[in-house]
């Protein structure tokens, strides 16, 4: 079955597909694709389950955060989510303005795509009036192999990091693996993919309690050959699992010229 995408060396695409004629059960999901000179990708594939009859288990769309008061459901700070999912973990900036020195509680709920809220959560936090370093710098990566590489960074007055890294293009609010708190300026990934294009992103941690901005994209591959010349890497992700009457798919494509 095609699918309709604009040509590009990226491809980041949502597609919905009707289950209409499929049987309740597990099925697997293959999507391919093909650069102008003819060539075919790997086949990259997602299992799903089918439970016609059924409700389907929602998906969270919406998200809104406030600091100490209330001011109602659906007129919190929203918080965009790029990717409706069962499960979400997002990061993203409480707005400076909200927070001047002193101690406060911050707010988080999220709403699904039958309209339910969430129970309201909270943290207490505490700010101050000093300002946070920058990234690190001088990223680097080494020690490259078919499924590892080891990134680096200068430590700088960084006392800690926290790293997201993922698929050539992915989002890093919402998407990629995190790793919180790490004690050392570099970071061992290993089970990753042969010839596959990845990226990551770093942030420092202070003595002071204060954290830097998100440093990145920065691009790294690995080695090893997939028996294809052009097109390296994809990623596909499906919602609802189980799914009744239809299924959302969001793919990733990486194309290598």
């Amino acid at each position: 079955m095609p699918i309709g995408l604009l040509p590009g060396y990226q491809i980041v695409a949502d597609v919905t597909l009707s289950l209409a004629d499929l049987s309740d059960g597990q099925h697997i999901l293959f999507i391919r694709a093909k650069n102008d000179k003819g060539i075919w990708s790997a086949v990259f594939q997602q299992q799903f389950l089918v439970l016609s009859g059924q409700n389907e288990l929602p998906v969270i769309t919406k998200a809104e955060y406030f600091v100490n008061t209330d001011p109602g459901f659906g007129k919190g700070i929203p918080v965009p989510i790029n990717t409706p999912r069962q499960t979400v973990t997002k990061i993203f900036d409480v707005a400076p303005e909200h927070l001047t020195r002193g101690n406060y509680t911050v707010y988080l709920r999220v709403q699904d795509n039958q309209g339910k809220w969430s129970p309201t959560y909270s943290t207490i936090v505490q700010t101050v009036e000093t300002a946070a370093g920058n990234p690190p710098e001088n990223p680097a990566v080494s020690g490259i192999t078919e499924n590892s590489v080891n990134l680096g960074w200068d430590a700088g007055s960084g006392t800690g990091w926290d790293i997201v890294w993922g698929l050539a293009g992915f989002d890093y609010t919402e998407d990629g693996m995190l790793v919180l708190n790490s004690g050392n300026n570099s970071h061992q990934l290993e089970e990753l993919s042969g010839a596959t294009a990845y990226e990551f992103y770093v942030r420092s941690s202070f003595p002071t309690g204060l954290v830097s901005s998100w440093g990145g994209p920065y691009p790294f591959a690995t080695s090893g050959a997939t028996g294809f010349d052009e097109i390296n890497s994809g990623e596909i992700s499906v919602f609802p699992n189980p799914a009744s009457n239809r299924l959302y798919v969001r793919l990733i494509m990486l194309i290598k010229g």
